[in-house]
């Protein structure tokens, strides 16, 4: 893996950065954090290094990069279980929706059958 390709994600995470906070970083070191970034291109790919970076750059720690290299798989874990949690939410929902209209139906047949 060329280190271009940590740098890809680097430079990603700056203008995220610059984006929300409006300036760069203080202090930021790219040679001391390409290694991290570098890991999180390797283990996850270009585009769910940049949903992870997208996610933590909305969290409190947001400011500190290197808060993120040492976490990107946990912050990885937290958004599956986002997704996870939002499929099963849906499918409450929906199996909600199913039983009300289930039990309106057995209440107006149920009404219907008294008033004969």
């Amino acid at each position: 893996m060329a280190k271009a390709d940590g740098f890809k994600l680097i430079n990603y995470y700056l203008k995220k950065y610059e984006k929300k906070f409006g300036g760069r970083p203080e202090r930021f070191n790219r040679y001391a954090l390409s290694h991290g970034f570098e890991c999180m291109y390797e283990d996850y790919g270009l585009e769910r290094g940049q949903e992870i970076i997208d996610y933590f750059i909305d969290t409190p720690d947001g400011r500190n990069p290197g808060t993120l290299v040492y976490t990107y798989g946990d912050i990885n874990t937290v958004i599956e279980n986002l997704a996870d949690d939002e499929i099963k939410r849906a499918e409450l929902r929906r199996q909600t929706i199913q039983q009300v209209k289930e039990a309106r139906e057995r209440r107006s047949k149920g009404a219907s059958s008294r008033s004969s």
